[in-house]
């Protein structure tokens, strides 16, 4: 190459070294009366420097865990069970009967006529006949005859209280009354003195009543027996079998009858 146009060359090389370098700057490029269009070098040299980005993946939010009530089992073990009460067991008895012929149990029945929590938890009827019958299961059927008590959450409470004393240790529900009217306590009382899941609240139930306005029908006491006997196998904290009965129980019950007299103190 003739050296005398090494001047010429390294004068245009600066020249195209500028226009490179401003390029990256500014926007526009004149010279005299003409405008360079921008070039692209600056977005390909940075294109080859930035790191590819892959979009971000959304993250999933964790699935709320519900917590399910545990499965209620029922004990399939045959038992002896024993129901203690007022004159309502006359329309729950029998039906409770046909539930133990099905399901393998024994039953016994203390019908105290006209008795309310007072007489039960003044003396040792219950005690004695647990001793008499020797139970695995009892059922309270007790309150009907406090609904018309004064106050009954307060006058009853001492009662209500020696009852649960004396079936300490025993597998138990507590049937609540009936209600004919609306009572003064009674319900809430037994409800906030019992377990959890020992108490069955009849009060809300549509009954069919006899001529006294009191007493269930047969027919009605046996679907309000029925009631009870699902809430004891599905739903108390002591389940045992009770599967509906295809049948009229052709064994009697074990029954003991009280007069209507109050305790002698």
């Amino acid at each position: 190459m003739n050296k005398k146009f090494l001047p010429i060359l390294s004068i245009f090389g600066v020249l195209i070294l500028y226009l490179l370098v401003v390029s990256f700057y500014v926007l526009e490029i004149r010279i005299f009366d003409y405008t360079l269009k921008k070039n692209t070098f600056k977005e390909y040299f940075l294109a080859l420097s930035t790191p590819d980005k892959k979009p971000l993946k959304k993250k999933r939010k964790p699935k709320k865990k519900i917590n399910l009530p545990p499965k209620i089992i029922p004990d399939t073990s045959s038992q002896r069970i024993l129901i203690i009460g007022d004159s309502m067991l006359e329309g729950l008895g029998p039906r409770l009967n046909d539930y133990c012929e099905e399901n393998n149990h024994t039953l016994g029945q203390i019908v105290w006529y006209s008795s309310n929590s007072k007489w039960y938890g003044s003396c040792d009827t219950i005690p004695h006949f647990i001793e008499r019958f020797k139970p695995t299961y009892i059922i309270l059927a007790i309150g009907s005859g406090d609904i018309l008590a004064y106050n009954a959450i307060i006058e009853r409470k001492p009662y209500v209280e020696k009852i649960l004393e004396q079936v300490k240790g025993y597998k138990y529900i507590w049937v609540g009354p009936p209600n004919w009217r609306e009572d003064s306590g009674i319900n809430e009382l037994i409800k906030n003195s019992v377990k959890e899941g020992t108490f069955f609240l009849s009060k809300d139930l549509s009954f069919e009543r006899v001529s006294d306005g009191v007493h269930p029908t047969r027919e009605s006491a046996s679907k309000w027996m029925d009631t009870i006997a699902s809430f004891i196998m599905n739903k108390s904290s002591n389940p045992i079998m009770l599967k509906i009965p295809k049948k009229k129980a052709e064994k009697r019950p074990s029954v003991f009858m009280l007069s209507p007299k109050p305790p002698i103190l």
